[in-house]
């Protein structure tokens, strides 16, 4: 049976500074400000570096560039843009996608996710963040229909089957209002967590883990051999850490 670490003070600190400065976080930690926005913090607490950040500020054209690193995303589809929480524009899904390639990270150990997303309606599953298997989703980052919360969902192989125990947001989120996710895996404990607003929301054990064969792509997921969950609403500010911020 897996046993818990209570997050640790440091960490809990990290992940809300994640959020920046927006109203919506209500956060006063300066840590993640600093990472959000360039901006100096605490020697003691260096701010983490991100592998890949899509910062979608481009506000045209189908190319959203990686300001960390060397996977820029491709819209595809009716993907488009629209007005930005964190700059001057953001993704706007539209029943399309952007495809970031390969990922940066190895999903098989501790990596985060994070992204702020700002949904039309809260209804149907809606993946902002996910990596192509060829049958499923590695990870799902976004609302479930089932439970209509925020939740980080993985599956224990390539094979569609029902999820088992995820982190769930406990709260009913809005429409129309922006939210920082953030998807935790810590390959040592081999827990997820789920952070909404730089707020830990819960942590359960983890699935066995698997190396998806796919791209990491922002506004859907997979499932059954097929692109599903699309998001309706907008998506800014995705982040991939090969690191457990827990």
């Amino acid at each position: 049976m897996s046993t818990f670490r209570p997050p640790r003070p440091a960490t809990r600190r990290r992940l809300r500074t994640l959020c920046g400065a927006a109203v919506a976080c209500a956060l006063t930690s300066t840590f993640l400000t600093a990472a959000v926005h360039g901006t100096k913090a605490h020697a003691a607490d260096p701010a983490p570096a991100p592998v890949s950040r899509w910062q979608f500020d481009e506000g045209t054209g189908t190319t959203a560039a990686d300001s960390a690193g060397a996977h820029p995303a491709t819209l595809v589809g009716a993907a488009g843009w629209t007005g930005g929480i964190q700059g001057a524009a953001a993704l706007s899904p539209n029943g399309g996608y952007a495809d970031t390639g390969a990922p940066a990270f190895d999903p098989t150990q501790s990596f985060t996710v994070t992204t702020w997303v700002r949904l039309n309606a809260i209804s149907g599953y809606q993946t902002a963040v996910s990596i192509d298997g060829n049958q499923v989703s590695s990870f799902y980052l976004g609302l479930r229909d089932d439970t209509k919360r925020f939740a980080f969902v993985r599956l224990p192989g390539d094979a569609a089957a029902g999820a088992p125990a995820f982190p769930s947001a406990g709260f009913d989120p809005a429409a129309n209002q922006w939210y920082h996710l953030a998807g935790v895996f810590d390959g040592t404990a081999h827990t997820l967590s789920l952070y909404v607003n730089g707020r830990l929301q819960a942590s359960t054990p983890a699935p066995a883990t698997w190396q998806p064969p796919g791209h990491l792509v922002v506004g859907r997921a997979r499932f059954g051999g097929n692109p599903v969950d699309f998001v309706r609403g907008a998506i800014d500010d995705v982040r991939a850490y090969p690191t457990a911020l827990d």
